[in-house]
C-alpha cells in the first residue's frame, strides 16, 4: 500500500481552508465587500481650480497662470495628452501653488473642500446634476446603510487633511446627499503633507516619499492600498472572512499603479480571500490595461448621472 506523502507546511495549509470554509459557510460570513473610491472626477466633479504656470522659456506676455479644472491634473501627467489638448508648455508648479485650492488654508479661515461642496448643492436643487461623477449613484447607495457605509473609503491626490475632507461630507449628510457618513479613519489623502507620518501610525511603516508632490500621487495610492489590504487579509484569516474589495480611480496611471502593487502578491492564501475589482473611469475608454492573472481592470462604459433619460 502506497502512503501518500505530504510536508507538514502543505498539511497546514490544507486543515486551514478545510477550517476556513467550514466556519465562513457555517456563519454566513462569506463575501463583505468594501468599496473605495478616489474622489475628483469619480465621484463628484469638484470645481476646484488648477492653476498651472509656464515652463521655463515658455513666458507668455497676456498671463503667467492658467486655471484649470481638475481633469487638465492626468493630462498634463501625460506628455502626448498634453500635447494634443495644447498645455504642452504648461507645468504644475507647487511652490507658486498650483494646488493652493486643494490644500488647507494657511491661514485657517476657510474650508476650500466645504465651499466647493458648498457651490454645488444649489445646482443639484435646481435639478442639475452634471457635477456627480461617474461613481456617484455607487458612493451614495455604498452610503446607504450603516453597515455599508463603515467599509467605504476615499482614496484621494488631495492635500486637505482627511478631517477637512470630512466636514464637506458632512454636510452633504446634511443636505440629505449621503444617507451616512464613511468613517473619518477611512478617509485618506494621499497629497497630505501628514500621509507618511500617518502611514506610520496606523500600519507601523510608511513610505519612502514626503507626500508633498502631487506627482507622486500614484505610488502612494498604491503603497496605501497594499497596507489596507494587508490588514483586510490579517482579520480575514482571524474570522473567516472572505473580501470583496472595490476600487475605482479615474486616472489611468493611479490605476495601473495600484494594480501593479497589487499584482505583486503571488501568495495563493491571498487570492483565496479576495475578489479585487478595479474600475477606470476616465475619460481614454479606448486604452487597453495590461493584463493581471488574479483580477481585471475594468472600464467604465455607463452613462453619468446627468445622461440619464431622467433628466434630460
Amino acid at each position: 500500500m502506497k502512503i501518500l506523502q505530504l510536508s507538514s507546511k502543505k498539511v497546514i495549509s490544507i486543515l486551514f481552508f478545510i477550517f476556513f470554509y467550514f466556519f465562513s459557510t457555517q456563519h454566513g460570513f462569506c463575501g463583505i465587500e468594501y468599496q473605495w473610491f478616489d474622489w475628483d472626477d469619480n465621484v463628484v466633479y469638484m470645481p476646484t481650480p488648477l492653476y498651472i504656470f509656464p515652463k521655463s522659456g515658455h513666458v507668455f506676455e497676456r498671463e503667467f497662470y492658467l486655471e484649470v479644472s481638475s481633469d487638465i491634473f492626468s493630462i498634463l501627467r501625460d506628455p502626448i495628452r498634453a500635447e494634443e489638448f495644447g498645455y504642452s508648455n504648461y507645468e504644475l508648479n507647487n511652490e507658486k501653488g498650483s494646488f493652493i485650492r486643494f490644500s488647507d488654508d494657511p491661514q485657517g479661515s476657510e474650508n476650500f473642500f466645504l465651499k466647493d461642496l458648498l457651490s454645488l448643492y444649489p445646482q443639484n436643487k435646481k435639478g442639475l446634476k452634471f457635477w456627480q461623477g461617474p461613481k456617484w449613484e455607487d458612493f451614495v447607495l455604498a452610503l446607504g446603510s450603516e453597515s455599508s457605509a463603515e467599509k467605504v473609503g476615499i482614496i484621494t491626490s488631495r492635500k486637505q487633511s482627511p478631517e477637512t475632507i470630512f466636514e464637506g461630507l458632512k454636510y452633504f449628510h446634511e443636505v440629505g446627499l449621503i444617507q451616512y457618513l464613511p468613517k473619518l479613519e477611512n478617509i485618506w489623502a494621499v497629497g497630505n503633507p501628514f500621509f507618511s507620518e500617518r502611514m506610520i501610525q496606523t500600519f507601523g511603516y510608511g513610505t519612502d516619499l514626503s507626500g508633498e508632490d502631487p506627482h507622486n500621487a500614484a505610488e502612494n495610492k498604491a503603497r496605501l492600498v497594499r497596507a489596507l489590504l494587508d490588514r483586510y487579509f490579517e482579520f480575514a484569516i482571524c474570522n473567516g472572512h472572505t473580501i470583496i474589495w472595490k476600487f475605482s480611480d479615474d486616472d489611468k496611471k493611479n490605476v495601473i499603479s495600484v494594480a501593479h502593487a497589487l499584482n505583486q502578491r503571488k501568495d495563493s492564501d491571498f487570492w483565496k480571500i479576495f475578489n479585487i475589482k478595479i474600475e477606470y473611469t476616465g475619460s481614454e475608454t479606448q486604452f487597453n490595461f495590461p493584463e493581471y492573472e488574479n483580477f481585471t481592470i475594468e472600464i467604465f462604459k455607463g452613462k453619468l448621472p446627468h445622461e440619464s433619460k431622467d433628466n434630460k
